[in-house]
């Protein structure tokens, strides 16, 4: 009976601990079925999020690009969607939708039949494009059914344009994540071992319909693992189950039996699955980590209930922390956020939460080490069983980059345009097509037609002569393929015709680039009008030194090369004013007379002639002992022996100092009034027009100043001419003492003066002709030494209107419009007794 008892304690012991064995290992078993499909479930969800996140990313880059380039036609769209892309196998498409009609698409092949799709007769997507609009920020439809076949992840950015401070819609960017190129990006049918679904429909997670798999995974008596996942626009859950459902372990009682006499090794086994299981814990938070750090996406959770706010280990990072430094909290949080955005998010935030709704933010940070961050932060919240405030999740995504790039586009944008505006010489881009593509003011200036005329118009047809421009079209298709033409990379003077018919010369010089395997040629244009009737005087002026020089000689040289031997005519000694064994040799007197600058250049040029034959042509200075500068016209030819090598290099100097000098003086009579040194009334017109030019494109005050001579023809009579002129020059030193550099001052009449001050208020110009007026009546003017006399002057001053005026063709009109107000002012000025300043 004792034996009996024993061995019935000890069977109840025994099947008491494999009962507990048992009812462990199932336990085991089915934690172990639920770490590894939550493992694969992270896996999906981290492939997920890059690959829509990325292409997400992408859209909003696009929306960017159209808002700093509003004037968008398909071109310029395809080469940006083009590359915007490269890599991006998912996009089926990119299409802009300025005030939700499609207009712009590309590829166009395959999308042509969205073309002219208004969203607003588009039931179940025009929901979603009104939302894009009043949330101002991304969204997310689908999977739904696409106009061009297939199903696809339909992503919107609404473009804001800047108008002055504020943003305006302009429409929406649109692209096309291809659903099953997704699915096969991510491997998500690759998972043959596992029932899957995804819910989320419109990006709505866990609120929206199942659009993956069967939607009774979702149902919670089928405990199945549930995964999300979070992109910008919203969110979706994933479900998983095996395939053959949720297993138990069978009946092996041999086994629990064997585990119960074996108690200790057992339990060293249940440690050492409990140390995999872990292991394989630490592995999925290792991945789920690495994850967040590649995609820039930081995550958090609060709990109400203990107020604790946990932080992933990319949520640090972002703000730049260290986590055993920083115990993180909401006031601690947002007390990080930038001081401008703080106050606002927070109240944004802390609202959202109270509704029950969700929030999406984007603001700045400031990190310890003092630098900004900016963030795109999205969040919900949970209610417990009471239905209070149970949880809160987030993430913050790094958008720093995407902010950077976004200015600096509006830099370049600023920097392009400003050069552009400044320049003097007409600037014109066309493609292979001879389409113009870009067109800059001084184009407008020189040939008469505004930008929005000249856009999109053929180049040659528009500002050549017919036959000039027949010869042209046969050259393009050779540019089109090698960006290379008989007009690329060098400078050349054509007849040029203007909008209203005039034909004058032009000099351009053209240049070619590559982009996304096409050509494109940008031209630099000038009217040489000018320059031509300069030429024309200076060639012949040249002749007449040429008479001169065959008159006094021209210096000839020779150099025989074998030996080395240079001789110099009694003209060359004369031209470098060398005298007899002032150097050890010719060419040591040569290289030491010819101005260190220019030196080098006629060495090389000379030294190739001397090793490539050919001919030589030079110009250059030479210091003359004395001090002075004289310029040296060079020509030279080498001959050959009959080995076809350079034998000796004959060749002439010829001084062109005078012809030189009448350049310069050619330059300085076409813009300098001859008597008082300022600027002719032709030049303060040009520099005066474009003056007002650029005040009125950019808003910006400007003011004209007119004042002559009071009672200058008394001057005249009383003294003479010579005294008058003195008088001139008086006041015009006078008021250029007084005046900015940037302030445009010219003689227009005979005793008449006008200065253009830009970003000059009324106030201002007021003050500024006071100074004026002040400092040439305090001008003493000596005639002899008897008479001393001074001049008093009257002003008149007249102020643009800062209404920004693009037109260039006003300026001109503008700038006489100023002149008239000023002269009425100085006229005024003049009747209440002179010597006085009066604004129009």
């Amino acid at each position: 009976m004792r034996f009996f008892l024993r061995a019935l304690v000890a069977a109840l012991v025994a099947g008491a601990i494999c009962l507990v064995l048992r009812t462990q290992i199932i336990r085991e078993h089915r934690g172990h079925q639920a770490s590894v499909i939550a493992q694969q479930l992270a896996t999906l969800r981290t492939r997920f999020e890059k690959e829509v996140i990325s292409n997400l990313l992408r859209i909003q880059g696009a929306a960017t690009f159209i808002a700093v380039t509003p004037q968008l036609d398909q071109e310029t769209f395809e080469r940006y969607a083009a590359t915007a892309m490269r890599g991006a196998p998912l996009l089926r498409n990119l299409a802009a939708a300025p005030d939700f009609v499609i207009t712009y698409v590309y590829p166009q092949e395959g999308n042509r039949q969205a073309v002219g799709l208004d969203y607003r007769t588009m039931p179940g997507q025009w929901e979603q494009a009104l939302l894009a609009m009043v949330r101002g920020d991304l969204v997310v439809a689908g999977p739904i059914p696409l106009v061009q076949g297939g199903t696809g992840l339909v992503g919107r950015a609404p473009v804001l344009v800047r108008h002055g401070n504020t943003d305006q819609f302009w429409g929406l960017v649109s692209s096309v994540i291809d659903i099953e190129r997704l699915y096969e990006a991510v491997g998500l049918r690759t998972y043959t071992d596992l029932q899957l679904a995804i819910r989320g429909l419109d990006s709505k997670g866990e609120d929206g319909a199942t659009f993956f798999g069967d939607p009774a995974l979702f149902d919670p008596a089928r405990e199945a693992v549930l995964a999300s996942v979070v992109f910008p626009a919203g969110s979706w859950q994933l479900a998983a189950l095996p395939v053959a459902g949720w297993t138990a372990i069978p009946h092996f009682l041999p086994i629990l039996y064997g585990l119960a006499l074996l108690l200790y090794v057992g339990t060293l086994v249940l440690v050492y699955r409990g140390l995999v299981k872990d292991r394989e814990l630490i592995r999925i938070r290792d991945t789920l980590t690495e994850a967040q750090e590649v995609a820039h996406l930081g995550s958090w959770e609060m709990h109400f209930g203990t107020g604790v706010l946990w932080w992933s280990d990319e949520t640090y990072r972002i703000f730049g922390l260290d986590r055993n430094d920083f115990t993180p909290t909401l006031e601690t949080t947002f007390a990080l956020f930038h001081p401008e955005d703080a106050e606002k998010n927070r109240s944004k935030f802390l609202a959202d939460l109270q509704a029950g709704e969700p929030y999406a933010i984007t603001h700045r940070i400031v990190r310890p080490d003092g630098t900004v961050r900016h963030l795109f932060s999205r969040g919900k919240n949970e209610l417990g069983p009471d239905g209070r405030l149970s949880r809160a999740m987030g993430t913050l995504l790094d958008i720093t980059p995407l902010k950077e790039t976004e200015a600096a586009l509006r830099m370049e944008e600023q920097k392009l345009r400003a050069m552009s505006d400044a320049s003097i010489d007409a600037i014109i881009m066309i493609d292979a097509k001879d389409t113009v593509l870009f067109w800059n003011s001084a184009a407008t200036r020189l040939f008469g037609y505004g930008e929005s005329e000249a856009m999109g118009q053929v180049l040659h047809e528009l500002i050549c002569l017919p036959q000039d421009s027949k010869a042209a079209v046969h050259g393009f298709p050779h540019f089109a393929r090698t960006g290379m033409g008989s007009v690329v990379g060098s400078v050349h003077e054509f007849t040029a015709r203007r909008k209203d018919g005039a034909i004058f010369p032009v000099e351009r010089s053209v240049s070619s680039f590559q982009m996304d395997g096409k050509w494109y040629a940008v031209g630099i244009l000038r009217d040489i009008t000018k320059k031509l009737e300069a030429r024309r005087k200076l060639e012949s002026y040249a002749r007449r030194i040429a008479l001169a020089s065959d008159a006094g000689g021209v210096g000839v040289w020779e150099w025989d090369i074998a030996s080395g031997t240079l001789t110099w005519d009694i003209r060359m000694h004369e031209l470098y004013a060398v005298k007899p064994g002032e150097f050890s040799g010719l060419y040591q007197a040569w290289t030491s007379r010819v101005h260190p600058e220019d030196l080098a250049g006629a060495k090389d040029s000379l030294d190739k002639v001397q090793t490539e034959g050919g001919s030589w042509n030079h110009e250059f200075r030479i210091l003359l002992p004395e001090g002075g500068v004289r310029y040296i016209r060079a020509a030279a030819r080498a001959h050959m022996d009959n080995s076809s090598k350079v034998a000796s290099i004959i060749g002439i100097n010829q001084d062109i100092t005078e012809q030189r000098l009448a350049e310069q003086e050619l330059v300085r009579l076409a813009t300098k009034d001859s008597l008082t040194g300022l600027f002719s009334r032709g030049h303060f017109m040009e520099l005066g027009t474009r003056a007002v030019e650029h005040a009125r494109r950019y808003g910006e005050p400007l003011s004209v100043v007119m004042f002559d001579a009071d009672r200058f023809k008394a001057v005249n009579d009383t003294h003479g001419h010579d005294v008058g002129d003195m008088v001139l020059k008086a006041i015009g030193r006078a008021a250029a003492r007084t005046l900015r550099d940037v302030d445009v001052l010219g003689r227009i009449g005979g005793e008449e003066f006008a200065a253009v001050l830009p970003q000059t208020t009324r106030e201002q110009a007021l003050l500024v002709a006071e100074r004026v007026r002040a400092e040439i009546a305090a001008s003493r003017i000596e005639v002899d030494a008897d008479t001393v006399l001074s001049v008093t002057v009257s002003l008149g001053v007249c102020v643009m209107d800062t209404a920004p005026d693009t037109d260039p063709g006003t300026a001109t009109a503008s700038l006489d419009k100023l002149l008239k107000g000023a002269d009425t002012a100085l006229y005024k000025a003049k009747q209440n007794g002179r010597n006085r300043t009066e604004s129009a």
